[in-house]
């Protein structure tokens, strides 16, 4: 009986490890590189954070839109994102906000900022 109790619970307990890894402020040794684009309706600075193990291979992306007020570096810090990366091996991309929006109440920059 104890040991299937344990086999059911055996990938909820490793979750939570991994979990708790992370949250100990696990460093991400992965590159994160600050870009721009530019194009005739303006311009945008991104962040994009690549895993440890990328060698130029294709890899998944996630894409994370940060809310308002919020920076590429405080949403990477606060979702711990760019570990996990590290831990499965995706590239994840943070756009920024135009300045210009982020004086507003969020309701009105989240509806104008897309």
């Amino acid at each position: 009986m104890a040991l299937k109790l344990f086999q059911q619970l055996a990938p909820a307990v490793a979750a939570l490890k991994r979990a708790l890894h992370l949250r100990r402020g696990n460093k991400a040794p992965g590159r994160f590189i600050k870009r721009t684009y530019a194009n005739h309706a303006g311009t945008r600075t991104y962040k994009t954070y690549l895993p440890a193990r990328y060698r130029g291979q294709s890899l998944p992306l996630v894409v994370m839109l940060h809310g308002c007020r919020q920076t590429p570096d405080d949403f990477a810090a606060g979702t711990r994102m760019n570990q996990l990366a590290d831990e499965i091996g995706f590239i994840v991309v943070y756009p920024a906000q135009a300045p210009a929006p982020q004086m507003r109440p969020a309701s009105e920059a989240s509806m104008r900022d897309v």
